[in-house]
């Protein structure tokens, strides 16, 4: 029998998965181009924590996750320039079993000015809710349990600073359903406060 992180976890390819290292630790990595990268360490080897799982699907061609929407840049003869946005896509998505409960979280690395990090945010939410509308799909022909209501979604805008303190800041929710945060930290999330905040 399946819960809903067993689901979310059979359907996802495991060829977008985050390799942990031994101690329980993925990088998450966010690069710009003249600036050296943003990397903040993830932590998750947490007592309660049963499984956790962390996915990137941005591909920086953004015809990864969007075969079907126009990529172009700039207008190119009879095929005009696509809408802004159209194919952003948030840097991560993990989903965490915690204590019984299943927990799907998005994040989107920012450093500097942060304008556009709810439009990702909000395209991480539309493929997690096409990737939920699958499961329920075809659950019924594989047995499986699943109830997309059961699953607890947040959403993390998460910035490198200097300071050694972490925050984490509740601010008014996107489109959809789901809570947004604010994260500020130096070089490691950790999961637990996450889970907690």
């Amino acid at each position: 029998m399946t819960n809903e992180y067993d689901a979310l976890t059979l359907v996802l390819s495991s060829k977008f998965r985050c390799q942990e290292t031994a101690a329980g630790v993925v990088k998450m990595e966010e690069t710009v181009p003249g600036l050296p990268p943003q990397i903040v360490d993830l932590k998750s080897g947490y007592k309660g924590v049963d499984g956790f799982t962390l996915y990137r699907f941005e591909d920086k061609g953004a015809e990864l996750l969007q075969p079907y929407f126009n990529h172009n840049n700039e207008d190119r003869g009879t095929e005009k320039k696509s809408p802004k946005y159209l194919v952003s896509m948030c840097d991560y998505m993990s989903v965490c079993s915690y204590n019984d409960n299943t927990y799907v979280f998005l994040y989107e690395l920012k450093r500097g000015t942060t304008a556009d990090y709810q439009k990702q945010l909000e395209a991480g939410q539309c493929f997690l809710d096409y990737v939920c509308q699958s499961i329920d799909r075809i659950k019924s022909y594989d047995g499986m349990t699943f109830d997309r209501n059961a699953i607890q979604v947040k959403m993390f805008q998460v910035k490198k600073v200097r300071s050694n303190k972490q925050t984490i800041q509740p601010t008014p929710a996107l489109s959809g359903n789901g809570t947004y945060y604010k994260v500020e930290t130096n070089n490691e999330l950790r999961l637990l406060s996450l889970l907690k905040g």
